[in-house]
């Protein structure tokens, strides 16, 4: 999902990224591998806390502020594979963010991985990273096994306050979507993330991708609201790329 939006604030265009299913891929040298987004979302600024900043609109909840917590926030892939890694974005910032470490793991439900599934993500062979203002960051190949059509936990221990000071946090809002946000330190990889509170957006992550035949690729949904997910039903999936994807799976 991407999202635009005027100067002035104007309703959003949101773009909603589906991708055609494919077989899963059969054993290829890794360095001719074919990357695909599994699933992708529109990031934008959210705006900062002051007299000048635009009223909140009605329907997007109040932005969340990470200090020294762990995030496992919780997203839904489209094809399936073997090998995955995940894209972080702090792109509207203007000051860097620390990840003291992240995960990836398969969710059983709720804040709860399935034992065993969890694997340690790293950056360029590190466990920790910075992601520097404007950037993206690029985890690590990891290998782990991922269904078509399921739900992926990606946990960000933030040692730095996130959404409190004057940086502008690389977000979308409308998740329709749970996410969980832990109490004070590391809880990367629990098996049950015991939340401080929740969050219906989605934070720093920009898009999961996987390794995928080459015929795999891409189908982008350009829309408004709906298209995002607007009114759908909350932690089912029920947007309507959502339901392309599933038909799309189901004729291979």
């Amino acid at each position: 999902m991407l999202t635009t939006r005027s100067a002035a604030g104007a309703f959003k265009l949101l773009v909603v990224a589906t991708l055609i299913y494919a077989v899963p891929a059969l054993a290829q040298h890794r360095a001719s591998e074919h990357w695909v987004a599994t699933w992708a979302t529109a990031l934008v600024a959210r705006p900062l806390p002051g007299p000048n900043s635009p009223p909140r609109r009605r329907g997007f909840p109040p932005p969340a502020k990470v200090a020294n917590q762990t995030l496992r926030q919780i997203v839904h892939t489209s094809i399936g594979g073997e090998r995955i890694r995940v894209v972080l974005s702090n792109a509207f910032g203007t000051a860097p963010v620390e990840v003291g470490a992240g995960a990836v793991g398969l969710r059983d439900n709720n804040s709860t991985v399935v034992e065993g599934s969890v694997k340690p993500l790293t950056f360029g062979g590190q466990r920790t990273a910075v992601i520097r203002p404007g950037a993206l960051l690029l985890s690590d190949p990891v290998d782990v096994h991922v269904e078509p059509l399921a739900d992926l936990a990606i946990d960000l221990y933030l040692p730095g306050d996130l959404g409190i000071g004057p940086s502008p946090v690389t977000t979308h809002n409308g998740a329709s979507q749970t996410n969980y946000i832990s109490s004070v330190g590391n809880h990367v990889g629990d098996h049950t993330l015991a939340p401080e509170s929740q969050t219906v957006s989605w934070l720093l992550v920009a898009r999961v991708e996987v390794v995928a035949p080459p015929a795999a690729h891409a189908v982008v949904a350009f829309g408004d609201s709906i298209t995002d997910g607007a009114r759908s039903s909350a932690d089912t999936n029920s947007r309507w790329p959502d339901e392309l994807a599933r038909r799309l799976a189901a004729r291979r």
